[in-house]
């Protein structure tokens, strides 16, 4: 969908606006403010503004034990909180359809039901799944993460547990990526 601005007295310009569901948190400030959301940029500012930041260190479950329920944190204080803060900031964007994810796995599968698809070299604002890597568990676990610009990419640290910038590929060792990338997804909402 498009919509037609006038500029001047002769000119308009068409502005692509991305289908936004009614009551989601894009759509609200759409009708608050009368013009599109540029969907990239508020998506790198979010992502930029994440950095350091520890609101993905803990994602609680109720698991219940006899009769009093006990609180675990599945993220394990952030070790694990990759697919959690990927999903939580494309929810935030109505970038998709399904809800936020605790694993690489689930993650993936929702970007390709809500219109993401891979290209072959990363843009700002892109998903980047990497390929396996031994974790603190002794299990191998991908990870997922955005690409920033110029080779730098934001990820949830596996220590911290907070969103750090770093290399895309996490730099080189014996001159082959250090963590290889196994896809990068893009969505047409990210060109506005």
């Amino acid at each position: 969908m498009s919509f037609l601005y006038r500029v001047s007295q002769h000119d308009t310009i068409s502005v692509y606006q991305p289908v936004l569901k009614k009551g989601s948190a894009m759509h609200s400030v759409l009708k608050e403010e009368g013009y599109p959301v540029a969907v990239q940029r508020t998506l790198l500012a979010q992502i930029e503004g994440s950095i350091g930041g520890g609101q993905y260190l803990s994602l609680y479950i109720e698991k219940s034990t006899g009769d009093s329920p006990a609180h675990v944190d599945v993220i394990e204080n952030g070790r694990f909180a990759c697919a959690y803060y990927v999903s939580a900031l494309l929810h935030l964007m109505n970038l998709l359809d399904g809800a936020v994810h605790t694993t690489v796995t689930e993650t993936i599968k929702d970007l390709l039901a809500s219109g993401w698809y891979e290209i072959d070299e990363p843009v700002p604002g892109a998903v980047i799944i990497w390929g396996p890597k031994l974790a603190s568990d002794g299990k191998p676990h991908r990870h997922v993460g955005f690409y920033l610009k110029d080779n730098q990419a934001v990820s949830t640290d596996g220590v911290t547990g907070r969103p750090t910038v770093h290399h895309v590929t996490y730099g080189t060792k014996d001159g082959s990526p250090a963590r290889p990338i196994q896809a990068i997804y893009f969505h047409k909402q990210l060109r506005s």
